[in-house]
């Protein structure tokens, strides 16, 4: 019984080290497999000041090489996009206020409602957007803009406002221009990636 018993855990022994081993010799290729892959990639370190397009360049090379942008990072975008209009028309209207003009604006209705808004909201309603869309289209707000080197607004804010009306239709989706168009602060994001693997 107890030479039984020793042949037994001798060839159980033989067994789980020949299992070990090829487990081993396993991990090991798979280590060299993912080794070799990361030589191939180019990683690429951006460095600038907030604002100068380290996220765009980002972008840009993710449409180029990347994949495809998923539903829930469009839907992350329109976010973002509503934001940049609100933002920037809010901008334009202090301007105007400090200019003195702001009276001057058709839609004063319009005007208040942007002027009184605060929410946490990350869409806005359709009445928002149609307001936004009206003050962009009034003669003093296009004055405001052309004055724009005086005071700070991201320059690219003038494309999504001209498309103010098709962003408030419902199932909009954004295109390529529009995202490039969107500031999106890249410290704390969670919805963008901004990682983009290529290989050489």
């Amino acid at each position: 019984m107890g030479k039984s018993h020793s042949r037994f855990k001798v060839a159980f022994e033989d067994y789980y080290l020949s299992k070990r081993l090829a487990g081993d010799e396993q991990l090991e290729e798979n280590l060299r497999y993912y080794e070799e892959l990361e030589k191939e990639k180019l990683k690429v370190l951006l460095l600038g000041t907030a604002g100068v397009g380290k996220s765009t360049f980002l972008r840009q090379l993710r449409m180029i090489h990347g994949d495809a942008d998923t539903d829930e990072e469009l839907v992350d975008f329109v976010s973002a996009i509503h934001q940049n209009l609100m933002t920037s028309m809010k901008i334009l209207l202090q301007q105007a206020k400090r200019l003195r003009i702001s009276g001057k604006i058709e839609s004063q209705r319009s005007l208040e409602m942007i002027d009184h808004y605060s929410s946490n909201s990350s869409f806005l309603t359709d009445i928002l957007l149609t307001a936004i869309a009206l003050l962009w289209s009034d003669p003093v707000i296009r004055n405001v803009w052309n004055l724009r080197e005086e005071y700070a607004i991201d320059q690219g804010a003038a494309l999504l406002l001209d498309k103010c009306q098709l962003i408030a239709t419902p199932g909009y989706a954004p295109e390529s221009s529009d995202i490039l168009q969107c500031y999106i602060p890249t410290a704390g994001q969670k919805g963008y990636r901004n990682r983009l693997s290529c290989t050489q």
